[in-house]
């Protein structure tokens, strides 16, 4: 139910600078004008309209459909910048034992301005002990291997938050972790 952000999302995800890509938009039972507002965008996305199960079982939904070796799970109303891709890939290709990475991310009111950053303050070689602690990653900044999430799971469906929590430990429990100190994602923080 929330038709103008996914469309503004929709666009962040298709104005790319790195361009192969599919996307997957995954519809958790929306009652407002939602596939109305992606018609536009034809063969460009793939639909997806599934019955609410919140949004765990949408992302596992999508995450299952995705043929590429890296996925990713963009909410509604967050936004990618245009680098977000260019700058992200090339670090989960340069090591195979690497289970995500992940960006700094502006937080983004319901305009579209910015209204924050997150800043990080950690050692990446013991990103897996830094989470013990605190969820310090921002969940559209995130990129995974496939082949990781396949070993350790998808989001647990019983989880509502913290959810992305959850699965980013069980990925650096295993798997090395990958940072990009840019913003390149941004958060959008509205009433609901």
């Amino acid at each position: 139910n929330g038709a103008d952000y996914t469309v503004k999302t929709v666009e962040s995800v298709l104005a790319q600078t790195y361009r192969d890509f599919e996307v997957i938009v995954v519809d958790d039972g929306s009652t407002d004008h939602t596939r109305t507002a992606l018609l536009p965008y034809g063969d460009q996305i793939q639909y997806i309209y599934k019955e609410n199960g919140g949004a765990c079982s949408a992302r596992n939904v999508g995450i299952r459909l995705a043929r590429g070796e890296f996925v990713a799970c963009l909410d509604c109303d967050d936004i990618w910048l245009p680098d977000k891709l260019r700058y992200s890939l090339p670090v989960l290709d340069s090591d195979p034992g690497m289970a995500f990475v992940f960006t700094l991310c502006q937080m983004i009111d319901g305009a579209g301005e910015i209204i924050g950053e997150a800043h990080y303050s950690f050692d990446i070689e013991r990103a897996y002990l830094n989470l013990l602690s605190e969820n310090y990653i921002m969940a559209p900044s995130v990129i995974m291997r496939r082949s990781c999430l396949d070993d350790v799971g998808l989001f647990d469906e019983s989880i509502f938050i913290p959810a992305d929590w959850d699965l980013w430990l069980r990925l650096a429990c295993r798997y090395r972790v990958g940072y990009v100190d840019l913003p390149l994602s941004q958060y959008r923080q509205v009433s609901n």
